[in-house]
């Protein structure tokens, strides 16, 4: 699915701050559906041998799998967004088979986000923060 847009126009989540609650539902969510799930998970660690991307300074903020499906989950504030370090980590996630990317903004970078998946050409679901448990339950769904 190449970037679709779900998000609201307001937000009040503090910049660079991925909160707890949400966090935790992201989670509970993926475990319920059998997902094996790591937090802050940095490269290089072994979680699948299907998944090779190679940049420790990256660290994932979810990233879990189930068989040969592998979910990635970013926060990224306007700043990671527009960052040409993003751009590189955009591009290798998804290109790897299999690999479900979704990037978690707020809502006033969603425009951003979207124009920056265009422009790379890469299948990344944009989520915003205060409106993501929707679409990415429907994207859980369309994954099996």
């Amino acid at each position: 699915m190449r970037g679709i847009n779900m998000c609201m126009r307001s937000s009040s989540i503090k910049k660079g701050e991925l909160p707890r609650n949400i966090t935790k539902s992201l989670v509970d969510t993926l475990q319920k559906e059998g997902y094996l799930v790591k937090q802050n998970f940095e490269y290089p660690n072994k979680i699948s041998s299907n998944f090779d991307v190679k940049y420790p300074s990256y660290t994932l903020d979810i990233f879990a799998v189930k068989r040969n499906d592998i979910m990635v989950i970013k926060y990224e504030n306007c700043s990671d967004v527009l960052s040409n370090k993003h751009k590189k980590l955009w591009k290798a996630l998804s290109s790897k088979p299999g690999v479900n990317f979704h990037i978690l903004v707020p809502s006033y970078c969603s425009e951003k986000a979207q124009l920056k998946s265009r422009m790379l050409n890469v299948p990344v679901k944009i989520l915003c923060l205060n409106d993501w448990k929707d679409s990415f339950e429907s994207s859980l769904r369309n994954s099996k």
